[in-house]
């Protein structure tokens, strides 16, 4: 498997990048070539599918799936099992975390007080799925605590995290995934599959990718 980077603001005789990448998946398609995939970000695939078919002619896209990270994961699952546990959305998160807060407060240094206020929950909701979607466990955590200066201030607001971090994990429990850890599950499954066996993957649209990403 290979990848190549199309990077800047225009290709070769004025031609976009999406453009670049709306010609080559028509040139498959002309072919007679299967398992093209177009993965553009959530809200974009309608606008995706109708931009592909202006921008080539193409009467239909019977041979390419334009879809989301979060539908191709989707249809990964369905042919690999699934995710056998139940998966928190944003708001169920939030519930488990502000548990884990209040369960956490006592042992609290530097977050005791701030830990009652309003966008502490939005904060360490946003600071845990970033250190999750970094592949940094509570373990990795804790280990960055214990390497920060023992009773620095940068050591305990870490092991105040990690508490709640700790807390929050034991909450999840073996029943339930949140976002990130669907994504570690979905690396398991990916490679059992056939949904992408020699597929021809297009990703557009994208700034950013977290580590597991």
């Amino acid at each position: 498997m290979s990848i190549r980077l199309l990077m800047g603001r225009q290709e070769r005789q004025g031609e976009t990048k999406h453009q670049r990448i709306y010609h080559e998946i028509a040139q498959q398609i002309k072919k007679g070539r299967e398992h093209l995939f177009l993965v553009v970000p959530e809200q974009y695939p309608l606008g995706a599918e109708r931009a592909l078919m202006a921008e080539t002619g193409l009467p239909g896209l019977m041979q390419v799936d334009v879809l989301s990270l979060e539908r191709l994961a989707d249809r990964i699952f369905t042919e690999a099992g699934g995710a056998v546990r139940a998966v928190v959305d944003e708001h169920g998160q939030q519930m488990l975390l502000a548990k884990s807060i209040i369960a956490s407060r006592d042992a609290l240094e530097v977050y005791k007080r701030s830990a009652g206020r309003p966008g502490f929950l939005q904060d360490m909701t946003a600071f845990i799925n970033e250190l999750k979607e970094n592949d940094i466990d509570c373990g990795g955590l804790e280990a960055v605590a214990a390497q920060s200066g023992g009773h620095s201030l940068l050591s305990r607001k870490l092991q105040d995290i990690h508490t709640i971090f700790k807390n929050y994990e034991d909450a999840l429990g073996q029943e339930r995934l949140d976002g990130a850890d669907r994504s570690v599950l979905l690396c398991e499954k990916i490679e059992k599959v056939s949904l992408l066996q020699d597929a021809m993957i297009w990703l557009d649209g994208f700034y950013t990718f977290s580590a597991r990403d």
